[in-house]
């Protein structure tokens, strides 16, 4: 049996394509030239953690994030600062044991503490979650991941968490200092040994500058006498560390 198509099938195809084709048309018309990139920053992505627009975001350290700590309270006794300090000193002219501006920087980039900024994975680095609340005994700091401040830190890890204009990598307050801590050193110098490195990172570095750069390599590696022995092998990465600073000049960084 043939099938015939009825007649009014064939008008509501036609009408269907004709349609379209009109929409087609009316589409090609729209002009892209006039459109503002202003209004869809930071739609479907931005340029940092979790869709954050970093755009003239100042990530200066000192100036813009190391502020924030004080300002948002996390300085309060007991909290980041003074006596009782929860895991991280955020405090940089903290007296008892404050470590600086480059010395904060360096806790915050602490290897042993890889979670507290995590360059690979920006948005999971604790010292973004905590202060939204996560697993925070000082509850929220942050609105949301909409907070000025919040978008700061986030944009400054999304940069490198750099030390201000500096990317060393092997800074004295970031690197070498928090390896004489983890090494045991700071107990053993405490005031002995006619060296004291027991106090906050400042303090340690005056008693390192004045001991010449080839004295600091030799008695570590052994070829001076020191009652605490060889500390490291030449090879050895945290040796590597502290030798890239002596020879980068014992910078104050």
């Amino acid at each position: 049996m043939k099938h015939v198509r009825a007649p009014h099938s064939r008008k509501f195809l036609h009408v269907a394509i004709l349609l379209n084709m009109m929409m087609l048309g009316a589409c090609s018309t729209i002009g892209i030239n006039n459109l503002d990139p202003a209004d869809f920053e930071g739609l479907g992505g931005g340029s940092g953690p979790g869709g954050v627009s970093c755009t003239g975001v100042d990530t200066t350290f000192s100036t813009s994030i190391l502020p924030i700590f004080s300002d948002r309270g996390c300085l309060s006794n007991g909290c980041h600062a003074g006596s009782g300090i929860t895991q991280i000193n955020l405090d940089p002219a903290d007296n008892n044991s404050g470590e600086g501006t480059s010395g904060v920087w360096g806790q915050l980039l602490d290897k042993s503490e890889p979670e507290r900024v995590d360059l690979d994975s920006p948005a999971t680095s604790t010292i973004l979650t905590k202060p939204l609340g996560v697993s925070h005994a000082g509850n929220d700091i942050f609105t949301g991941t909409g907070d000025a401040d919040y978008r700061k830190i986030a944009c400054w890890i999304n940069d490198g968490a750099l030390l201000d204009s500096t990317n060393s990598t092997c800074s004295f307050g970031g690197h070498v200092y928090p390896i004489f801590k983890a090494q045991g050193c700071t107990g053993c110098h405490g005031n002995s040994g006619g060296l004291t490195l027991s106090g906050a990172s400042p303090a340690a570095y005056t008693e390192l500058n004045g001991v010449s750069g080839t004295k600091i390599k030799n008695i570590l590696t052994g070829v001076v006498s020191h009652s605490g022995g060889t500390v490291f092998a030449t090879t050895n990465e945290n040796y590597q560390t502290i030798e890239c600073w002596v020879n980068e000049g014992k910078l104050n960084n």
